[in-house]
């Protein structure tokens, strides 16, 4: 790619698929990618506390990824991946001696890994299954946890149809600690459990459903962080739903 305003850049991407056989699939990924500075990073001038400045780099990553994929037929699917990437020249705004106010730098750098686990399971036409545990470590250029996110998810989702009109959906989503940013020394947010529970209704011959759906069933106090709230960002308490 050529731009006019910070030239060129090269991002390749390579992929390798191989199927061991009917069941097992590995695959092999390398990527590069890039976000151009915008308008406002470059040439910012009318804002007295962040300047821009047109001797910017483009922020880049590059990315590798391992997949294994085992299916035992068409009920049963499971596959899990472990990557890494790095981030590099992104963009942050940073005081420079001489000039007030920041002024948009290259200088932030990101390091990370993780794994994805996930599974299909569909032991009856009528029940579908599906899990997910995900872990991710990513660290900023000081080697801090960066904040502001989970680095432990997982999920449990259930599908049961009890008729051609009733459908029950339960859905389960746990949220790992999150790490605050490094000037903030409280503890970090406490992990938690989000639960959710729908069930639907379809009027025979007719195109109509009416459902009943329950958010947070457990009414669990979770939160997201923030620097100016010392209590942070609560999530929304328990909530019941009626559709049509």
């Amino acid at each position: 790619d050529h731009y006019s305003d910070f030239g060129d850049t090269v991002n390749p991407r390579m992929g390798i698929v191989w199927q061991a056989n009917d069941n097992l699939t590995l695959k092999l990924f390398n990527a590069s990618a890039f976000r151009s500075p915008s308008f406002y990073d470059l040439y910012g001038a009318n804002n007295p506390v962040n300047l821009g400045n047109p001797n910017l780099e483009p922020e880049e990553i590059t990315t590798n990824e391992i997949n294994l994929a085992y299916s035992l037929g068409k009920n049963f699917q499971t596959d899990v991946t472990f990557y890494d990437y790095s981030a590099t020249e992104l963009i942050e705004y940073a005081v420079v001696e001489g000039i007030a106010g920041s002024v948009a730098t290259n200088l932030g750098k990101i390091n990370g890994e993780g794994l994805e686990w996930q599974i299909r399971w569909r032991p009856t036409d009528v029940l579908d299954i599906k899990a997910n545990f995900s872990k991710v470590i990513s660290e900023d250029i000081a080697g801090s946890q960066r904040p502001d996110f989970s680095d432990k998810m997982a999920s449990l989702a259930v599908n049961y149809m009890l008729n051609e009109q009733i459908s029950l959906n339960i859905f389960n989503q746990y949220y790992g600690e999150q790490h605050r940013v490094r000037t903030d020394n409280r503890a970090p947010v406490a992990s938690y459990i989000w639960s959710s529970a729908k069930v639907s209704y379809t009027v025979p011959d007719a195109p109509i459903e009416i459902s009943l759906t329950i958010n947070n069933i457990g009414n669990a106090n979770g939160h997201f962080p923030s620097i100016r709230i010392q209590e942070d960002y609560p999530i929304a308490s328990r909530q019941w739903m009626l559709g049509f």
